[in-house]
């Protein structure tokens, strides 16, 4: 029952009473009592035809901007249509649980990205590295510390490292700091080198000489996006942040910024490579 209602009915009551304790006659009590209550019925058939007014509008204004994008009506559609089919179907409770589950993640990614970022899976179709990267124009600032060798072996390295060949060959600066222990480093020492003779400004960082905030992998694009992992417990890529926010951007900058101050040039820790 709704609030206004119940306290005019428990007003309306108790005022009866009091008229009744005081003497006044009962059919006048009883009249006054009505009228208190029937001032609570059209109070609260106000309000309701007040909050109904303004979904009204919502709704108006909601479908003046689906009338302007053909796809976002047909979707929003199909979605709605979905949805109710599933809720109304009392067979499946955990179907709809689910359907409304699926409603609120959807909002809160769409809302996600209205406040400047997005929560992806590693390696997913909208991941920076292999969606965003082609529209840097001027730099990019990169670490490469978990499972580096794994990664730039793999197909999805070679893709990425091909990008970043492309982008050199377009103008665009790139700097890419290593991190790791001398050991892993060592280990592929090729991948850095192959890297610096396309273009690429390498440079390594030793993990046992940094503060351990410093040890993340993430990269920096014209000074405007930055593209972060997010790992496990165990060291494993769990989510990628993307984010044009300018607060991560400025701390991701400031950290690289730190790490560069504390890293060594390729000669520093390859001494004898060939052609040095």
């Amino acid at each position: 029952m709704p609030a206004v209602l119940m306290v005019g009915i428990a007003f309306s009551v108790l005022l009866s009473i009091f008229l009744l304790a005081i003497d006044v006659d009962q059919p006048s009590s009883v009249i006054i009592g009505l009228v208190v209550l029937a001032i609570s019925l059209v109070l609260e058939l106000m309000l309701r035809i007040g909050r109904m007014e303004r979904r009204l509008i919502e709704v108006n204004k909601l479908s003046l901007e689906m009338a302007k994008d053909a796809e976002l009506f047909a979707v929003v559609a199909a979605v709605v249509r979905d949805y109710r089919e599933i809720a109304d179907d009392g067979n499946y409770r955990l179907f709809a649980a689910r359907a409304k589950q699926i409603l609120h993640e959807s909002s809160a990614s769409l809302h996600n990205l209205v406040e400047g970022y997005m929560v992806l899976p590693p390696l997913s179709e909208f991941s920076f590295g292999l969606k965003g990267i082609a529209e840097v124009k001027a730099s990019i600032k990169a670490t490469s510390y978990v499972d580096a060798e794994n990664f730039w072996k793999s197909v999805a390295g070679e893709r990425y490292f091909q990008k970043n060949v492309e982008l050199v060959a377009r103008g665009v600066r790139i700097t890419r700091v290593f991190i790791g222990d001398r050991s892993t480093v060592s280990g592929f020492r090729d991948i850095i080198a192959r890297q610096r003779d396309a273009g690429i400004a390498v440079l390594i960082a030793l993990a046992d000489e940094l503060p351990r905030e410093l040890c993340e992998d993430y990269l920096v694009a014209d000074d405007k996006v930055v593209a972060q992992l997010h790992l496990t417990r165990e060291g494993l890529a769990r989510t990628e942040r993307v984010s044009i926010d300018q607060q991560e951007v400025h701390s991701a900058l400031t950290s690289f910024e730190r790490l560069v101050g504390g890293a060594y040039e390729f000669e520093e820790i390859f001494p004898d490579e060939p052609g040095n």
